[in-house]
């Protein structure tokens, strides 16, 4: 600053500093469906997919052959959301329809086990009253054949659909103590069967 400029308060002018950028917007294509550029040649394109829902998809560049489609989501808000985040690295916020799906279906596996698991305390509890005779014995055991039979390709399954490992655990504990349990009631027919009977 010169001494004139001092005297009467002048300011310097500052140099001009180019503006950054405006931040990619969702814009609307020709065909009718947000979508957004990023990255210097991608492209996010959100539609409705034919069967429910709503998906994006995320290509590289112009002219790309193996973009990437995501799952279907609830609304329009967020697959884009989902959108954004798959490009950017952010945290998900949003549960896909066909997770929503597989997670209903990993809850009701969980409940089954724990409902057999109530199962095998009540036949336990059946099995203390001495008096039983063998057509009820027979009934239990067929029961506890029926557990043994499913839990033992149920397990499998159980891991193939993620579901949660206390759950796993406990089916696995149960296709033991069935089998331990049909053992018991094999002994009580037996036993039954060779008791004198009264005249």
């Amino acid at each position: 600053m010169g001494l004139f400029d001092w005297l009467f308060g002048r300011t310097p002018a500052t140099p001009s500093v180019p503006e950054p950028p405006a931040p990619p917007t969702w814009q609307i294509s020709e065909s009718g469906n947000p979508t957004m550029l990023f990255g210097g040649g991608g492209r996010l394109t959100v539609f409705e997919d034919d069967r429910k829902g709503w998906k994006f998809c995320a290509s590289k560049r112009e002219g790309d052959r193996d973009p990437y489609f995501s799952e279907p989501y609830e609304t329009e808000t967020a697959a884009k959301d989902e959108a954004l985040a798959f490009v950017t690295g952010a945290p998900s916020r949003h549960t896909s329809i066909t997770e929503g799906y597989r997670q209903e279906g990993r809850t009701r596996w969980e409940t089954m086990i724990d409902k057999k698991a109530e199962l095998l305390t009540e036949m336990k509890e059946a099995l203390e009253n001495p008096n039983l005779n063998v057509t009820q014995l027979r009934r239990i055991e067929a029961k506890v054949a029926t557990q043994t039979k499913q839990l033992a390709w149920q397990i499998d399954e159980l891991h193939r659909r993620g579901v949660d490992n206390r759950a796993i655990a406990e089916a696995e504990r149960l296709a033991t103590e069935f089998p331990r349990l049909a053992a018991v009631i094999a002994e009580r027919i037996a036993e039954r069967k060779n008791r004198p009977t009264g005249h």
